[in-house]
């Protein structure tokens, strides 16, 4: 049996078990999103953030949900809508 590394983020209490994010629900994510949405936020926690994608643009963010509420399409969308 091998073991994996788990770390926790004591900002947003997301966790990694090897490369895998978990999001405090316990539901897989990927780091992208969870930079979109919490670690490239005021929220994010700053240097105590432990998403090795904080920084990175990209992924799900809360303009990109109120876009899809709203039924509007951002700028930059265009070229995923045609894929």
């Amino acid at each position: 049996m091998s073991s994996s590394t788990i770390r926790r983020c004591q900002v947003c209490q997301a966790c990694w078990i090897g490369p895998q994010l978990f999001w405090f629900t316990g539901a897989r994510g990927n780091n992208l999103d969870l930079a979109g949405l919490v670690c490239n936020t005021d929220h994010g926690g700053g240097l105590r953030c432990a998403n090795p994608a904080k920084g990175q643009v990209g992924g799900d963010t809360w303009e990109k949900r109120e876009a899809l509420i709203q039924g509007i399409t951002l700028p930059g969308d265009q070229e995923q809508l045609a894929a």
